[in-house]
């Protein structure tokens, strides 16, 4: 083999390597949304895009369930979140907790209600209740704000 074809392998490997890093950071670790509508005015206008950790809270499985936690959402996180009605992408702040009855696994499952900072522009836990910790995909942690 010529030192051109092992060179082009060695590219085509780092390049392989490269797409599947990708790949798995944006599935298990970070992933980024656009900001739709007035509901986290003034934290977050129409346009902005945020990035979310989304092993903020613990490890998803391919079903997107959590297969474990190592922390909870607190009071203040701002989180990513797929509304448990619609399953529609939802960005807001995490505003407290409840207990939800999963009746058919008989268990007691924490919810957390979130909010958005605009309390008269947005649609939130007031209509939708509480969030079960697997519809939380991730944390807020860096807006690009373009305003």
């Amino acid at each position: 083999m010529t030192s051109r074809h092992k060179n082009s392998l060695s590219i085509l490997r780092i390049i392989l390597i490269v797409i599947i890093v990708f790949f798995l950071a944006r599935f298990f670790v970070i992933d980024a949304a656009l900001i739709q509508g007035r509901s986290m005015l003034p934290s977050y206008a129409e346009g902005d895009i945020v990035f979310i950790l989304k092993c903020a809270y613990g490890l998803r499985g391919v079903s997107g369930a959590y297969l474990f936690t190592w922390k909870e959402p607190q009071k203040g996180d701002i989180v990513a979140a797929a509304r448990p009605d619609t399953g529609m992408l939802i960005i807001k702040r995490v505003s407290d907790f409840e207990f939800l009855i999963d009746t058919e696994k008989a268990r007691l499952l924490k919810g957390y209600f979130l909010r958005g900072d605009n309390k008269f522009e947005s649609v939130d836990s007031r209509e939708f209740g509480a969030v079960p910790m697997n519809n939380i995909l991730g944390k807020v942690i860096f807006p690009l704000k373009f305003r």
